[in-house]
């Protein structure tokens, strides 16, 4: 069974520049494009840093509001 990597602290350590994402943020984007990331309130999300994963989620009928509200629809309350 393979072990889930810890949950990343959110929100990101701050970019050094507006020109450069921080320095968090690229590290994900190059080793994992989709990261468990760890809230302030406790709660786990996960955050999409590549241009196609984000976008690949944002088409995907699967995470449409529709699918939330939908009778397959998750049933533990989140955060």
């Amino acid at each position: 069974m393979t072990q889930e990597p810890p949950a990343i602290p959110y929100p990101l350590a701050p970019a050094p520049t507006i020109y450069h994402p921080s320095p968090d943020y690229t590290r994900m984007r190059e080793t994992c494009p989709v990261a468990r990331v760890e809230l302030p309130d406790g709660a786990c999300a996960y955050l999409a840093t590549r241009h196609a994963d984000v976008r690949r989620v944002f088409t995907d009928q699967r995470f449409s509001r529709a699918a939330a509200a939908g009778p397959n629809r998750p049933t533990r309350e989140l955060g």
